[in-house]
C-alpha cells in the first residue's frame, strides 16, 4: 500500500472511530445506527462494511486505540520507574476516560468483560497511530498491549521491590502451597469458542425474561434472609438501612467494618481468570458503595488434602487456574478498588 493510501485508509478508519465515540455518549453500541455513523464522518455505508464488517468490529478498533494510548502513558512511566507508579499512572488514565467519556468506557467495559481480545486484524500502522495522537511523542514506536499485561508485569516488580506485600496479600502470611500436577480442561478450549452474536435471539423475550426472574440465582431470597438473626446481637448497621456490603458496628468507638463476599460460579467456570477479576472487583465496589475502604481480601480457597477432591490433572489444573486467577484479580481489584472503584460503581 502506497504512503497516499496508507494515509488515507487511516483517515478514514480513524474519522469512523471518532463518529462512533462521539455518538456513544448518548447512546450505547446497539442504539448507534451504521447510516448515522456514515453520515457523520462522510462516507457510504458500502465504505463502513469494506472497513469494519460488523459494527462491533469499529468498536474493536475503538478499544485498540484507547489500549494504544494506555500502553503510551504505561511505557512513558516505565521509563522513569517501575511497579506502583506504573500501576498509578494506569489507572489515573483510565479514570479520565471514565470520566470525560462515560459512554465511551461503558463500552469499553463490556468489549473486556465479552472477551476484549487484540485482533491481528486490527493492526494500526505508525502513521495511523501518528493521526491518531499527534500530541504523544514517539507514539509511532509503542506496541498496544492490553491492561493485563502491564498490570502483571508491574505487580511483580511491586512485590520484588516490598511495595506490595504478596504474602499477607494472598497467602495469609506463610500459609502452605501444594504443587500438584495439572494441566488445562478440554471444555475451557471449546468455551473460548463461544461467540455472543452466534446466540440466536428468542421469539418470546417476554417469556424468557418471565423465565429468568423465576429462576432462583435471581429471583429474590429475602425470605430466606429475614430468617436469620438480622440484628447480629446489635452489632448490624444495615437492618434499617440496607447497604450493598454488611456493616458491623464496633462497639465504644466510632469505627465499624464494612464486610462483603461476592462469587458468580458459572463465570468462574466459563473463564476462571476474568471470573475471579469480575468476584474481587464487586467485592471492592460493593465495600466503597457502602461507605467503606477496601483494605484487606481473603480469597477462601482451601485446597487443602482433607477437602480437596479433585482426582484428575485436569480437574487438578482447573483448581489451580482459578487459585491462581484470584491472586491475580485480587491484587487487581484492590488497586482498583484503591483508584477508581467509586467511578466504576456509578456507571
Amino acid at each position: 500500500m502506497s504512503a497516499l493510501r496508507t494515509r488515507k485508509f487511516a483517515r478514514t478508519r480513524l474519522t469512523l472511530a471518532r463518529a462512533l465515540a462521539q455518538a456513544l455518549a448518548a447512546q450505547s453500541l446497539s442504539e448507534v445506527p451504521v447510516k448515522a455513523l456514515c453520515q457523520q464522518a462522510e462516507v457510504s455505508e458500502a465504505t463502513f462494511f469494506n472497513y469494519f464488517p460488523r459494527k462491533q468490529d469499529l468498536m474493536t478498533y475503538l478499544a485498540h486505540l484507547w489500549l494504544l494510548e494506555l500502553s503510551w502513558h504505561a511505557q512513558s512511566a516505565a521509563a522513569a520507574s517501575q511497579g506502583l507508579a506504573v500501576i498509578d499512572r494506569l489507572f489515573a488514565e483510565t479514570a479520565k476516560t471514565c470520566e470525560a467519556t462515560p459512554g465511551l468506557f461503558r463500552e469499553l467495559l463490556v468489549w473486556m468483560v465479552r472477551g476484549g481480545n487484540l485482533e491481528q486484524s486490527m493492526e494500526l500502522s505508525a502513521v495511523e497511530k501518528q493521526l491518531a495522537f499527534p500530541q504523544l511523542a514517539g507514539i509511532e514506536q509503542t506496541p498496544i498491549k492490553g491492561i493485563d499485561r502491564w498490570l502483571a508485569a508491574h505487580l511483580e516488580s511491586a512485590i520484588a521491590h516490598g511495595d506490595l506485600p504478596a504474602n499477607s496479600l494472598v497467602l495469609g502470611g506463610g500459609a502452605p502451597v501444594y504443587e500438584r500436577e495439572f494441566r488445562e480442561p478440554a471444555y475451557f478450549k471449546e468455551y473460548q469458542k463461544f461467540r455472543l452474536e452466534d446466540v440466536p435471539e428468542p421469539e418470546d423475550c417476554k417469556e424468557v425474561s418471565c423465565q429468568l426472574v423465576r429462576h432462583p440465582n435471581i429471583a429474590s431470597k429475602r425470605w430466606v434472609a429475614e430468617q436469620y438473626d438480622t440484628m447480629v446481637r446489635t452489632n448490624n448497621m444495615t437492618t434499617n438501612s440496607p447497604a450493598d456490603a454488611g456493616l458491623v458496628n464496633i462497639k465504644g468507638t466510632r469505627t465499624a467494618l464494612a464486610l462483603t463476599t461476592d462469587c458468580n460460579a458459572r463465570y468462574v467456570h466459563a473463564d476462571p481468570r476474568k471470573g475471579a477479576m469480575i468476584a474481587v472487583s464487586e467485592a471492592a465496589r460493593n465495600i466503597v458503595c457502602s461507605g467503606g475502604e477496601p483494605v484487606a481480601i481473603t480469597n477462601c480457597l482451601n485446597f487443602d488434602r482433607s477437602c480437596c477432591r479433585f482426582k484428575t490433572p485436569e480437574e487438578n489444573g482447573h483448581s489451580g487456574i482459578r487459585l491462581l486467577a484470584v491472586i491475580i484479580g485480587s491484587c487487581i481489584g484492590m488497586t482498583i478498588s484503591a483508584k477508581f472503584a467509586t467511578r466504576l460503581a456509578l456507571l
